[in-house]
C-alpha cells in the first residue's frame, strides 16, 4: 500500500510537470488530458474490455442472448443445452480467473468479490448485452510525436506514472483479495455464531481465538461498542484533502439549477438520461448518463454502456476518470452535488472539456414532486 501511495503522488507529479510543459506550447488543457492519459492496456479498464469482448461473442436476439437474460446463474450456463452456452460459461469464469479479485469497496475484504458473486458478472454482461450501440472506437490521443524532445520525455513519464499507479492498486488488490478468501471461509466455519458484518468488527487475533475455541463465545458488548463507533465514523464527511496537519473542507461549488460545475475528467460532450447509481448492480439502460458519488473498477462494465459519467468526488487521477478516458466517454467528476442536484430522468449534457453539467429538461419525478 506504502508503494502505491507513493506512486500515486509521483503521478501527480509528474502530471503536473507535463501539463505545464504542454501549456507553454500552447496545448489546451483538454488535449493535455487526453495526450497525457492515453495508456493502453490499463489494468482498471481491462474488466470492462474484455467483458465487451465476451459480449460480442452472444449473437443478438439470439437462443443464448435469451437465456442470459433469464438471470441464468453460472452453473447452470455451463450445463445448458442452449449452443454456445457451455463455451459462454468457460469464458466468463476465465474472467473470473483474471479479474474476480475485483469488487465495490474492493479495498475491504470483508466486501464480496465478483468470485464470490458470479451473478454480478452475469447481471453486467446483461446490461451490455442490452446495448445495441455500434463499439466506439475510442479515443485518438492528440500526436505527442510533434512535441520536442525535452516535452516528449514528460509526456512520456507521465504516462508511465499513470500505468504503474494502477498496476500497485491492482496488485494491493490481489493481495487483499487472498484475506477475503480467509474471511469467507471464517464465515463457513463460524455460521450461525458470527455474521460477516460482525467478522468485520474483530481483530485478527480475535478470530484467531474464536475459531480455535468456537466455545468461547462472541464479546457482543464489543461488537456493539465497536458497530456505534463504526456508524459514528460513517457519518462524518471525508475532508477533500490535508495540508499535513489539518484537514481541510472546501466549500460546495455553487450551481444553478440549470448548470452543475465540476472537474474536467474526460473530453467530450454527450447527451443522455440521468441514472443515479449507488452500486453498480442497479437497473441500467445503455445510452444514460451514469450518475454516482464515486466509482471504482467494479463499475467499469457500466463506463461501456454510459454515454457519459458523472460523480461527486474525483479528480485526474481518479478511477472514472482514468477509465473514462480510455473508453472514449465524456466525464465530469468532484461535483460535490451531482447525486443530490440530480434526478433520474433528467435529461442532461455532460461537457467533459469545461467540467460542466447543464440540465436541458427536468425529469418525471422532479415534475410529480414538485406539484
Amino acid at each position: 500500500f506504502g508503494l502505491h501511495v507513493t506512486n500515486r503522488a509521483l503521478t501527480s507529479s509528474a502530471l503536473s510537470m507535463a501539463t505545464r510543459a504542454l501549456s507553454r506550447r500552447g496545448i489546451g488543457d483538454g488535449d493535455a488530458l487526453m495526450m497525457l492519459s492515453h495508456v493502453p492496456s490499463l489494468e482498471s479498464a481491462k474488466p470492462s474490455q474484455t467483458l465487451r469482448a465476451i459480449a460480442a461473442t452472444v449473437p443478438a436476439g439470439g437462443p443464448l442472448a435469451e437465456v442470459v437474460d433469464s438471470r441464468i446463474g453460472l452453473d447452470d450456463l455451463a450445463v445448458s443445452t442452449v449452443p454456445g452456452a457451455t463455451e459462454l460459461a468457460g469464458r466468463l469464469r476465465r474472467f473470473l480467473v483474471d479479474f474476480g479479485h475485483r469488487a465495490v469497496n474492493e479495498f475491504d475484504p470483508t466486501y464480496p468479490a465478483w468470485e464470490q458473486h458470479p451473478s454480478v458478472v452475469l447481471a453486467m454482461l446483461r446490461t451490455l448485452l442490452a446495448d445495441a450501440r455500434p463499439e466506439p472506437a475510442g479515443r485518438v490521443s492528440p500526436a505527442a510525436d510533434r512535441l520536442d524532445p525535452a516535452t516528449a520525455a514528460l509526456v512520456r513519464n507521465a504516462r508511465r506514472a499513470v500505468y504503474r499507479a494502477e498496476i500497485t492498486k491492482n496488485d494491493i488488490i490481489r493481495y487483499t483479495h487472498e484475506m477475503r478468501r480467509l474471511v469467507v471461509e471464517l464465515g463457513e466455519r463460524l455460521a450461525g455464531q458470527l455474521s460477516r458484518e460482525e467478522m468485520a468488527l474483530l481483530t485478527v487475533d480475535e478470530l484467531g481465538a474464536l475459531v480455535g475455541d468456537p466455545s468461547g463465545g462472541v464479546p457482543r458488548e464489543l461488537l456493539a461498542r465497536r458497530r456505534a463507533e463504526l456508524d459514528a465514523a460513517a457519518g462524518i464527511e471525508p475532508a477533500v484533502w490535508s495540508n499535513g496537519t489539518l484537514a481541510v473542507h472546501r466549500p460546495v461549488p455553487s450551481t444553478s439549477s440549470r448548470e452543475i460545475l465540476g472537474v474536467p475528467g474526460s473530453v467530450g460532450v454527450a447527451r443522455g438520461r440521468v441514472r443515479l447509481c449507488i452500486d453498480p448492480l442497479g437497473d441500467f439502460d445503455p445510452g444514460q448518463v451514469l450518475v454516482a458519488k464515486f466509482t471504482d473498477t467494479a463499475w467499469t462494465p457500466l463506463f461501456v454502456a454510459a454515454a457519459a459519467v458523472v460523480t461527486d468526488v474525483g479528480g485526474v487521477l481518479s478511477h472514472a476518470t482514468i477509465v473514462a478516458r480510455e473508453l472514449g466517454i465524456p466525464a465530469v467528476v468532484d461535483t460535490k452535488v451531482g447525486t443530490t442536484e440530480l434526478n433520474d430522468g433528467d435529461l442532461v449534457e455532460v461537457d467533459g472539456a469545461a467540467g460542466v453539467v447543464r440540465v436541458l429538461e427536468r425529469g418525471a419525478a422532479e415534475v410529480v414532486g414538485s406539484s
